[in-house]
């Protein structure tokens, strides 16, 4: 079985040190031998021809000072062999594509095994070619046809093929660079996106109760009157304040004080829709805006609230249960203001009448400075007077 040489050991020819060739033929080649040839090259080939090997080193193990370039050259005869050989300090294989009962693939996969990184050449006949593409796309770095089985050619070839695998190694370490980027710049811009998801959350949510603040309401309600204003949509808007509560304050303490009122801003999110843009609007006041909306409707969710916030309120310890809630609506075709400011001021005028009918109520702003409560409302919208109840 075939290991892996971990790359941090992989540590080529050692630094100042020529680079390191092996090859791989066995006596029976039918190519000449491969030593010869190289030892025999010219000096300035083999001295070009290291210096390409020395410039594939990783750049932890050589350095442009290293004087050497002539390769030092290493033989084995068979796959055995091969298995048994240090691979950890080699430059450049080529190997023979016959070796007795082994085959070019079979070098391949053990060398693409154990040193995915080093340079292999093979080398083969003519009538080998057939077999060339094969086993590049296999793993090897080129495959060399040797004519007559001629290698009077093979430094030079080399050389080629060396600079081919530098090109590839250069494409391979950019590409990957460039992938390592991209998935830099993904994260970076999730957690960018994540940042500006919070900070807009954080821009227009009350911090206490989690609901909208005033100014989200503000924008919001600009964007809700446009709307009705343009397409002729209902709309209502709800004030809503908690009576007795300063005096549950004082006695329970702010603490207490606003865990109730965090309390209070859940029923009131729980009993609106997914539409409705329910806000804290400051103290012990909350407001809910309600695109595409009626009077009856709008009555029917203060309605419930009310009942809510009562049943949550008889759930409280003795000293707290003397909260209660008044609800003060206002309805575009009800009260027919004339902008957005006035819509509010009449659910403030409103929400000021049911104060001062005695708390606990829900009282709608009429035309012309006048005010429904729920029983008025029904008589004023008799066909709606059923969506008036509580919900069960």
């Amino acid at each position: 079985m075939s290991h892996r040489i971990p790359e941090e050991t992989v540590s080529a020819s050692p630094p100042g040190q020529p680079p390191r060739m092996l090859i791989i033929q066995s006596e029976c080649s039918e190519l000449r031998s491969m030593e010869p040839v190289l030892s025999g090259a010219a000096p300035s080939l083999l001295d070009r021809l290291g210096r390409n090997l020395l410039a594939m080193r990783p750049r932890a193990v050589w350095s442009d000072g290293d004087g050497f370039g002539t390769p030092d050259i290493m033989r084995v005869r068979s796959l055995a062999e091969l298995h048994a050989a240090d691979l950890a300090a080699v430059d450049l294989v080529i190997s023979d594509s016959h070796l007795g009962s082994a085959s070019a693939f079979d070098v391949i996969a053990f060398l693409r095994g154990v040193r995915p990184d080093v340079t292999l050449v093979m080398l083969g006949l003519v009538e080998d070619a057939e077999i060339a593409a094969e086993a590049i796309r296999a793993g090897a770095s080129d495959f060399l046809a040797m004519a007559d089985g001629t290698l009077s050619t093979l430094p030079v070839l080399l050389e080629k093929a060396i600079a081919h695998q530098r090109v590839r190694a250069e494409n391979e370490r950019l590409h990957r660079e460039l992938s390592r980027s991209l998935v830099e710049l993904a994260i970076k811009n999730r957690q960018l996106e994540t940042m500006i998801e919070r900070l807009e959350h954080t821009a227009r949510t009350d911090e206490l109760t989690q609901l909208s603040n005033r100014r989200w309401l503000g924008m919001m309600l600009d964007g809700a009157w446009a709307e009705s204003a343009r397409h002729g949509f209902p709309l209502a808007f709800l004030m809503l304040d908690l009576d007795g509560f300063k005096a549950i304050n004082d006695r329970v303490g702010h603490q207490r004080g606003d865990e109730i009122l965090a309390m209070t801003a859940r029923v009131i999110r729980a009993n609106c829709r997914e539409i409705d843009c329910v806000a804290r609007y400051g103290g012990d006041e909350f407001c809910v805006l309600m695109p595409h909306t009626r009077a009856t409707e709008a009555a029917a969710a203060a309605r419930r609230i009310l009942d809510e916030v009562g049943h949550m309120v008889r759930c409280l310890p003795p000293a707290e249960r003397g909260l209660g809630v008044s609800v003060g609506v206002a309805q575009v075709e009800l009260s027919e203001p004339a902008d957005v400011e006035t819509l509010v001021r009449h659910a403030d005028e409103a929400l000021y009448a049911a104060k001062s009918s005695g708390r606990g109520r829900v009282m709608l702003r009429g035309r012309r400075d006048t005010f429904l409560g729920l029983d008025d409302l029904a008589s004023h919208e008799p066909m709606a007077v059923s969506r008036l109840k509580p919900s069960a």
